[in-house]
């Protein structure tokens, strides 16, 4: 399983998922194919919203295993599961 947080460099610095890799949405709708490969993805943002975009563009182009971390790294955190800082 592959974590994909979607936010800014900027939000990325303040705190992440242990784990995962900074492919910011923007980048992500640009090139696509070059960010995601046939694995399971789970993506996240800070709310769940910028994600769950993500999750319609990896399905478009062929991932049928992809994750949408609702309510973000914000409830993730706010659950006490472990964030990097």
């Amino acid at each position: 399983m592959k974590w994909i947080d979607v936010r800014e460099p900027a939000e990325w610095q303040q705190v992440r998922i242990t784990g995962a890799v900074l492919i910011p949405l923007n980048n992500l709708l640009v090139s696509p194919r070059q960010h995601l490969q046939g694995e399971r993805v789970v993506f996240y943002c800070a709310q769940g919203v910028r994600s769950a975009v993500a999750c319609e563009v990896a399905a478009s182009v062929g991932l049928s295993e992809v994750y949408n971390l609702e309510g973000g790294i914000q409830e993730w955190a706010a659950h006490g599961h472990p964030v990097e800082k």
